[in-house]
């Protein structure tokens, strides 16, 4: 599994399950942090065509009105890709955020072609990702706590996962 940190984004790859995990993690008390870090997916799932996400939300900020409209026009159209199965989003106590997420994927319902279930924990999430198999759940979460090789630069990441 190849890990990305920057600032205010945590993001593991594994190109086995073809997944991949999302989090945010610093500060991202504004929109100038929070459409960054969501690019950096918009750039990668294509290229490495995704077939599983996690997106952990639990330390995100409240996304602004003009974060929602631009997610939704903008941001979430470039993401949902037919390659995609299936997206588990971890959600936290934040009320607000949580209604957020669901008016999101309500009103993007003509993008989303796949399944996509809300989590409260990563255990959970994990499960549901990779279909029950315990072994795969626990190497994940693994890789996760303790990465085995960390990226600062997106394009380090793709050069190291992508075939020549």
């Amino acid at each position: 599994m190849i890990c990305y940190i920057q600032e205010c984004i945590r993001l593991h790859y594994d190109a086995e399950a073809q997944l991949l995990h999302y989090a945010w993690c610093g500060d991202l008390t504004s929109g100038k942090a929070l459409r960054p870090a969501l690019e950096v997916i918009a750039q990668l799932a294509p290229q490495l065509q995704i077939r599983q996400c996690l997106l952990d939300t639990r330390s995100l900020p409240p996304i602004s009105i003009e974060d929602q409209f631009w997610i939704l026009h903008s941001w979430l159209p470039r993401v949902c890709l037919p390659t995609i199965d299936c997206v588990a989003v971890i959600v936290g106590e934040r009320d607000y955020n949580l209604m957020v997420i669901e008016s999101i994927l309500r009103a993007g319902r003509r993008f989303i072609r796949f399944d996509v279930q809300l989590f409260s924990d990563l255990d959970a999430a994990f499960d549901w990702v990779v279909n029950g198999h315990e072994e795969a759940t626990g190497r994940l979460m693994a890789e996760w706590l303790n990465p085995t090789v960390v990226y600062k630069d997106v394009d380090e990441l793709l050069a190291k996962a992508l075939p020549l």
